[in-house]
């Protein structure tokens, strides 16, 4: 935002692989779930005052959408 202090309004997050396979896009999704979700500590503490938005990209093409959701401590 423009006015001080300076925040983030909020975050985009794009995850971008290349590779083959029906078990990558699963893996992933997966994988970004639990760190959008549980495991990453930076999103946990960033997320209640700027919302985190995130994209999965596999080979160019959009395969999911979300926003990082962490349980109430």
């Amino acid at each position: 935002r423009k006015a001080y202090p300076q925040i983030f309004e909020s975050v985009e997050l794009v995850y971008e692989v290349e590779g083959e396979g029906d078990a990558l896009v699963a893996t992933m999704l997966e994988a970004v779930e639990l760190s959008m979700t549980k495991y990453c500590g930076v999103s946990a503490m960033i997320a209640p005052t700027s919302p985190i938005y995130y994209s999965i990209r596999v080979n160019g093409e959009t395969e999911a959408r979300g926003e990082a959701r962490f349980p109430k401590a």
